[in-house]
């Protein structure tokens, strides 16, 4: 039996509300300040359109404003203006320290680690982490890795990096540290300039998820000669942020199993938009070069943590999950 779209669920429930068998008036009404950089016809169209449609069944009944721009989309929650909202996890670490941290430099290996992570957090026993104040974290969903976008594919060492220029958001709190160690100059930008400054030359380089590449136009920055770090630096999530006293009892766990369920499914999208970047553009570095960052990384995700940036009890988490793939790594020894 083929699975249900999204349109025929939706179509039954209106049935079963013509029917009766469904009260509209127990439905709690909420604002989803959507936030996609592409827009209403960007990467998360669908898993938004599904997710309403399992809200209904939540009794809760979702209305969505789009934005494509995450600051605005923060604002206008932190107004009142909506009560549930999608951010990247380093923004949503404003509202939960703990799921904030989950994009910690090279700390998850791949898709399949990330959704061993996703699934722990929406265990029942979890759902205290998830909880800060009247802020809950309703679920965490795949957004890809962010890898290194240049001008120049033949800047593969971190001396050849040194002193270029590259494009960061601004308010990620552990840019500053990373360009004093990588010796980069940082051009702090907004999302509506972050990647139109690699477009236009403006910048030498930037960082980004591989989802990006088509709906923005990457190929104009990376021209003949760029190229695209074949390995991620670190994995990103979109995160579910709901002011829970506006919304029904429970309905956070359920969220967070539907988000566990639906991981495959992001997985596919991720990767489905990963395969649109042309193999030409993607670069290997030496090995040298690996064992540097990974030095690197290690040593920042303790002084991050020590800073107060990334969350010690997150980071034990996914080393936890590291090591149970990887047991000879250094970092496991210990």
């Amino acid at each position: 039996m083929k699975r249900k779209t999204p349109l025929i669920k939706a179509m039954l429930f209106g049935l079963c509300l013509l029917s009766g068998s469904v009260n509209a008036a127990s439905f709690t009404e909420i604002t989803w300040c959507v936030f996609d950089v592409i827009g209403t016809n960007g990467p998360s169209k669908e898993m938004v359109d599904e997710y309403k449609v399992a809200a209904l069944r939540w009794n809760v009944k979702l209305n969505t404003k789009y934005y494509t721009d995450d600051q605005e989309a923060m604002k206008q929650f932190d107004a009142g203006i909506c009560d549930l909202v999608n951010l990247p996890d380093f923004r949503a670490r404003k509202y939960n320290h703990f799921t904030g941290s989950i994009s910690a430099v090279a700390s998850i290996p791949s898709y399949k680690h990330m959704g061993t992570i996703i699934k722990s957090l929406a265990s029942p026993g979890a759902e205290k982490v998830m909880v800060n104040g009247d802020y809950e974290v309703y679920g965490i969903f795949l957004i890809g890795g962010v890898h290194g976008f240049v001008r120049d594919r033949s800047w593969v060492t971190p001396e050849q990096m040194e002193g270029k220029t590259i494009s960061i958001l601004e308010g990620v709190e552990e840019s500053d540290y990373f360009n004093e160690k990588t010796k980069t100059i940082a051009v702090k930008s907004d999302l509506g300039t972050v990647f139109s400054n690699f477009n236009n030359g403006v910048v030498d380089a930037t960082l980004a998820p591989l989802i990006v590449y088509e709906g923005l136009e990457m190929k104009k920055g990376l021209g003949g000669k760029g190229g695209i770090s074949r390995h991620p630096l670190s994995m990103i999530t979109m995160q579910l942020i709901a002011r829970k006293s506006a919304f029904p009892e429970g309905v956070g766990q359920k969220s967070r199993i539907y988000a566990t369920d639906y991981h495959p499914k992001m997985v596919k999208t991720v990767k489905s938009y990963e395969d649109k970047v042309p193999e030409s553009y993607y670069f290997d570095v030496p090995m040298e070069t690996i064992y540097y960052f990974d030095n690197l990384f290690t040593r920042a995700r303790k002084d991050l943590t020590e800073q107060g940036i990334y969350n010690e009890k997150m980071l034990k988490l996914m080393k936890k999950v590291r090591c149970k793939s990887y047991p000879d790594r250094d970092e496991c020894q210990s």
